[in-house]
């Protein structure tokens, strides 16, 4: 179920992300991956939304309400991992969530997991739409993109986190010449 995906903390665990297939372009770089997920939607879209026509979907989705969890898991740490050299967190796990089609971005909001504790994270989700009369405007008079309006080079779908990744790669291989090893960034 959890996949390797390389972050600023580097190597992390992913669940629930797109195949690499269906999210990044042929020009994104293919020296070693920067997300191993190999399992192809089924029933959802980023726009659309889930179907009813299928009862194992993918990515995966939770409950809308109820008395048990949708997920447990537990985290057990190996000691020589322990410290300031291997977590920035100092101790414990950090848990990032995201939208399946972005790719995990460690910088962003996180959810500390400390060791002997038991953590229970409750989400609520806030959703932005953009109503289907307003496609016939231009984007810079609606002030927003739907997902086919804007081609990113390196991700197959727009969204605002994969756009803001790209463009910081870009702007940092301008200036710097090099890119993290976690960024997306043109094959050599």
């Amino acid at each position: 179920m959890f996949k390797v995906a390389l972050t600023t903390e580097g190597v992390c665990y992913n669940f629930n992300a797109l195949a690499v297939t269906e999210m990044f372009t042929d020009r994104m770089q293919k020296d070693y991956p920067i997300l191993n997920t190999t399992e192809i939607s089924r029933n959802w879209t980023v726009t659309e939304g889930y179907t009813n026509t299928d009862e194992h979907p993918y990515p995966r989705r939770g409950r809308e309400n109820g008395p048990s969890p949708d997920l447990v898991i537990l985290l057990q740490e190996a000691k020589k991992f322990r410290g300031s050299g291997c977590n920035s967190a100092r101790n414990g796990f950090k848990i990032f969530l995201q939208n399946p089609e972005d790719l995990p971005q460690s910088s962003h909001y996180y959810y500390a997991a400390v060791p002997r504790q038991v953590s229970s994270i409750a989400v609520k989700f806030s959703m932005l739409n953009t109503s289907e009369t307003l496609r016939g405007y231009d984007p810079e008079v609606r002030q927003c993109y739907f997902p086919e309006d804007y081609k990113l080079d390196y991700f197959e779908v727009y969204t605002p986190s994969n756009c803001r990744l790209e463009c910081q790669s870009e702007y940092m291989f301008r200036k710097c010449g090099c890119v993290w090893f976690n960024m997306p960034r043109k094959s050599p």
